[in-house]
């Protein structure tokens, strides 16, 4: 069972940590391949937290509404497959509502970072 716990404790640390950075050890990557593998809620909402920091990184604003677009249609149909997923579908409906103000980010450039540190 210790093995078990510190799996646990791999992949909790592999979820947290942004898949881009190159941060992530062999042993992170390899449960959260197992995560996905297993098609489960816990790997479908990790997999559209991820995607999520792929409009993030759309370098200009019209690609960013491409992004959002493609990303609210695949994802609202893999949210409404499961029921554990129906919070992220409140997100996704939240997303959709306001994605020419998230688009905007990309025309002026400002974010809401300062109001976030204070």
């Amino acid at each position: 069972m210790p093995g078990a716990i510190s799996g646990l404790k791999v992949l909790r640390w592999a979820v947290l940590k942004n898949l881009d950075n190159g941060n992530l050890t062999a042993s992170q990557i390899t449960a959260l391949h197992e995560l996905v593998a297993v098609q489960g809620a816990t790997g479908d909402a990790w997999v559209i937290k991820e995607k999520l920091r792929w409009i993030q990184k759309a370098p200009t604003p019209r690609a960013a509404r491409w992004r959002i677009t493609n990303y609210l249609k695949v994802m609202q149909a893999t949210v409404s497959e499961k029921p554990l997923l129906k919070p992220m579908g409140k997100a996704l409906t939240t997303l959709e509502r306001h994605a020419e103000q998230v688009v905007r980010r990309w025309i002026s450039g400002l974010t809401n970072a300062r109001l976030e540190g204070m």
